[in-house]
């Protein structure tokens, strides 16, 4: 990602921010040890995402002949509401579990990984809404509090190609020095991409 110019105008500020690198592993290994202390959900994981268009219409075309096999086996039209409810429930069910792993080809360059919680109630109740362009987007707030590294995660912050560096650095060392980081050993490295303007 620090080498990659859209992904730092998209998501940095225009090239003025930064991009902080630490190894996912640790971040999945951290939630695995917290649901194993059942202090968070044990149904929460980190995937990452799927890009590939013909990857992903296969995997679709295996859900839908999965659930059209549980339709069948169940009966199929000699039980035809019980078959329904048990695939379409199945199909409901993998859909949910899959279709947040998806994304457009033409983002591939982001190599997302995503922290998904399966099987969780959500009501009403409990939504929230950010203002987007044109629209408000319901989400509900789930807090990831405490979670325990074996090591501080966080090896590397990149400044973004529009940054003074030298400026970035400087105050990313007071940073450091406040909140007692300095003795990570986390480097602060500058892009290496040159910006100009489109």
């Amino acid at each position: 990602a620090e080498n990659d110019l859209t992904l730092w105008r998209l998501y940095a500020a225009d090239g003025f921010g930064f991009s902080l690198g630490f190894p996912i592993s640790e971040l999945r290994d951290a939630l695995t040890y917290q649901a194993d202390q059942q202090d968070i959900p044990s149904n929460i994981y980190v995937y990452k995402v799927m890009y590939d268009p013909d990857r992903q219409r296969k995997l679709l075309g295996r859900l839908f002949t999965f659930a059209i096999s549980a339709y069948n086996q169940e009966g199929g039209v000699g039980q035809t509401q019980v078959a329904k409810v048990i695939a379409f429930g199945l199909l409901y069910e993998m859909i949910g579990f899959f279709l947040p792993l998806m994304k457009h080809k033409a983002y591939e360059a982001e190599q997302e990984n995503r922290v998904v919680l399966h099987g969780h109630d959500v009501k009403y109740a409990d939504l929230e809404f950010q203002p987007k362009e044109g629209y408000f987007k319901p989400y509900v707030d789930f807090p990831i509090e405490g979670l325990v590294f074996p090591e501080f995660p966080l090896h590397t912050v990149y400044v973004g190609p529009q940054a003074d560096f030298t400026l970035a650095r400087e105050s990313i060392r007071l940073l450091f020095e406040r909140y007692d980081l300095g003795k990570y050993h986390i480097q602060v490295k500058p892009s290496d991409l040159s910006y100009s303007k489109r």
